[in-house]
């Protein structure tokens, strides 16, 4: 079992807030060819940079999970390329 320090929480939030900030353009302009009206909070936005091993999505229908899974994979494709 992996013991979780408060080190590793500090180290995950400035790694999360650093890819918010390289990815801000690519967040607010991802969905607009689809729907221009979709705008992703900060929490959806964090929600695909988590990198856990379990990831639990709860959204009602029409909330466009699909979407979600979609940009959380590109973003992830895009780091193993780099």
């Amino acid at each position: 079992m992996i013991r979780v320090t408060e080190e590793s929480i500090k180290h995950d939030e400035a790694w999360i807030c650093q890819k918010l900030q390289e990815y801000k353009k690519y967040f607010d302009h991802m969905l607009e060819k689809i729907d221009p009206s979709i705008c992703l909070d900060e929490e959806q936005r964090r929600a695909i940079l988590q990198d856990d091993d379990n990831c639990l999505l709860i959204a009602g229908a029409g909330a466009r999970q699909n979407y979600y899974y979609g940009c959380k994979g590109e973003i992830f494709s895009r780091q193993k390329e780099c």
